[in-house]
């Protein structure tokens, strides 16, 4: 903390850019060991919360125990006794299946898990002046990649990711032939849900380093979370669709591709198992839930 402190101070006095750097770097190093505290002390309710807000309806019941456990009670659905009701009455929440899925989600009351969000906020505190500063460097050279990559990191810290993605177009303008830039860049797109500019700029990575495995397997990847968000949709609003199916299969010869090089991963195996389900595929899902199962057990 004195370092920080001593490095505003000279910035203060001298207006010395590289003093600025070590500031915003110093804030980005305590925001993550902040934010690290955070998830460690709360990991639990974390998960349960996650769990909670990702259930949907269409959301496969062994998907739902495995997110928040199994109910504390299950009773047959007063409207329709072909439906069965799971009361998590510590959660506030009421599950409705029928087909080992969710039809429905009703949520009772509103219950407090209790996070503790001190070191969060002190995190998030750190990375939006670690922001401020590395956007002041930016406004005296425009140019400074090194300060472009430190900005998207408090930025992301920050969860301002469209301003990371903005800020980030920059250093790819900046260096247009390097791959790791077109890379950070799809990966910011992909985590605001832009899969075109995702699959683009990993494919402009992929132009420059043909076998740069890790734009191999996210193309893959991210064709794989734009069918699962089209899916999703799709069950939520109830809507017959095989438009998701078109994503799974453009996903499918981008991951095999990876097993080539990824042959002992069984999550990559796993996720073929799952897609080549989606796709009917059924002798190739067999036998990649079984290799990926085998994988596991090795680990």
């Amino acid at each position: 903390d004195s370092a920080i402190i001593n490095c505003k101070k000279a910035w203060d006095l001298g207006k010395d850019t590289l003093l600025l750097s070590f500031y915003g770097r110093y804030l980005i190093d305590r925001g993550n060991r902040a934010k690290q505290k955070f998830e460690t002390e709360n990991a639990e309710k974390i998960r349960v919360q996650k769990g909670i807000n990702e259930i949907t309806k269409g959301t496969p019941r062994r998907e739902v125990v495995d997110a928040i456990g199994t109910p504390d009670t299950r009773k047959k659905n007063a409207k329709d006794p072909k439906k069965e009701d799971w009361i998590y009455g510590k959660y506030g929440l009421t599950l409705t299946m029928e087909t080992d899925k969710v039809v429905d989600k009703k949520i009772t009351r509103v219950v407090d898990l209790g996070i503790d969000s001190t070191y969060y906020k002190k995190a998030l505190q750190d990375f939006n002046e670690a922001v401020v500063a590395f956007e002041t460097i930016r406004s005296l050279m425009p140019k400074d990649n090194e300060n472009l990559v430190l900005l998207v990191q408090a930025y992301v810290g920050a969860n301002r990711i469209k301003e990371a993605t903005e800020s980030f177009r920059q250093a790819v303008e900046n260096e247009p032939n390097n791959k790791v830039n077109h890379y950070i860049l799809a990966v910011l797109y992909r985590s605001i849900e832009n899969y075109d500019s995702a699959i683009e700029e990993f494919k402009k990575a992929l132009d420059i380093d043909p076998e740069y495995a890790d734009a191999i397997y996210d193309i893959g990847a991210t064709y794989y979370n734009w069918g699962v968000k089209l899916r999703k949709e799709a069950t939520e609003k109830g809507l017959e669709s095989d438009e998701y199916k078109k994503k799974f299969q453009e996903a499918l010869p981008w991951l095999e591709k990876v097993t080539e090089f990824k042959s002992k991963d069984p999550q990559i195996w796993y996720t073929l198992g799952t897609i080549y389900t989606i796709l009917g595929q059924k002798d190739k899902a067999a036998k990649s839930f079984d290799m990926a199962e085998s994988l596991q057990k090795q680990q």
